[in-house]
C-alpha cells in the first residue's frame, strides 16, 4: 500500500504499538478523508499480523460485511473490486460525503487481502449501523449500536482488534469542553470494561476531508502540541495517547460518475 514504507508513519506505528503493549482492543481515532491515516493503519495491521490473529474493524455499515468477505477471499482483480465498489456504501454521487470512501481506504482493505494471501490470520469487521437504521435513530443511538457490535465481535474473535473510527467515537469519556451536540456517551466510553487503548491521531499541519454545517469539504488539520506524542493515564482521560503527525493531506475521494 502506498505510504506503508513512509519512515514517519513507520515510527508513528511503532510508537502506538509500544504504548498499547499487550492491550487487545486498540481504537484509532482519525480525521476522515486523509492519505496518511489509512497508510498508518496498514502499517500497524502488518505489525500485529506478524504476532497473531488480528481484526481490522472499519466504520463501514455491517450490511457491507458479506461483500467485504467476498473481496478478501478473491484474487483482488479489478472485477473483484468492482463487485465490492457496487455496494451501497461506496456508491456516492459527488464529493459530499465524509471521506471514508477513498482510494486510500480501498488500499487498506487490499492490504488485508494481501496479508491473507501470505498466510496471516487477518479479517475485516464492518461495525457501523446500516443506512436505514441510521436514518431512523440519532447519533447517540448509533454510538451505542457500534459499541455493541464491537463488543460482540471481541467476544468471538481471537487476537488484536484494531478499530479505525472517527476521533469523537474514539473518546473514552465525554470531555467537559464538549459542545452540546456531541454524543452523550461516545462509542469507546461504552467499552471501558474491555480496556481499550484509545489513540487520537492529529497533525501539525495539512488538511482532512470532513463535514460541517451540512457541507463536506477540505478542513484544516492543525493541532498545536508541546510534543508530538502525549500519553495520559488519569481516570477522566479522553484518550490514552495523542499522536501528532507532521502533516495530513486529502485522500483521493471516490464519487460515482
Amino acid at each position: 500500500m502506498a505510504g506503508v514504507d513512509d519512515p514517519q508513519l513507520a515510527v508513528a506505528a511503532g510508537q502506538i504499538a509500544a504504548h498499547a503493549g499487550q492491550q487487545r482492543l486498540i481504537v484509532l481515532g482519525e480525521l476522515h478523508g486523509t492519505r496518511e491515516i489509512p497508510a498508518l493503519t496498514a502499517t500497524l495491521l502488518e505489525h500485529y499480523a506478524g504476532l497473531g490473529p488480528v481484526t481490522l474493524a472499519l466504520e463501514v455499515p455491517h450490511t457491507e460485511q458479506a461483500a467485504l468477505d467476498a473481496y478478501l477471499a478473491s484474487a483482488g482483480t479489478q472485477q473483484d473490486w468492482q463487485a465490492l465498489a457496487a455496494t451501497p456504501f461506496w456508491q456516492v454521487s459527488n464529493d459530499q460525503h465524509d471521506g471514508r470512501r477513498s482510494v486510500q481506504m480501498r488500499q487498506l482493505v487490499e492490504a488485508v487481502r494481501a496479508l491473507r494471501t501470505e498466510g496471516a490470520t487477518v479479517a475485516v469487521l464492518a461495525y457501523d449501523v446500516g443506512k436505514d437504521e441510521s436514518d431512523a435513530h440519532d447519533h447517540h443511538w448509533r454510538d451505542a449500536r457500534m459499541a455493541a457490535n464491537l463488543r460482540a465481535a471481541a467476544a468471538q474473535r481471537p487476537g488484536v482488534m484494531l478499530v479505525l473510527t472517527g476521533n469523537v467515537h474514539a473518546m473514552r469519556t465525554r470531555p467537559s469542553w464538549a459542545p452540546a451536540e456531541l454524543q452523550l456517551a461516545p462509542m469507546t466510553s461504552l467499552l471501558l470494561d474491555l480496556e481499550p487503548f484509545a489513540v487520537n491521531i492529529t497533525a501539525a499541519s495539512g488538511q482532512f476531508w470532513g463535514c460541517m454545517q451540512s457541507r463536506c469539504q477540505a478542513l484544516p488539520a492543525r493541532t498545536q502540541m508541546p510534543q508530538p506524542l502525549m500519553r495520559s493515564s488519569g481516570p477522566d482521560r479522553v484518550y490514552d495517547l495523542v499522536l501528532q503527525l507532521p502533516q495530513l493531506s486529502i485522500a483521493t475521494l471516490y464519487q460515482t460518475p
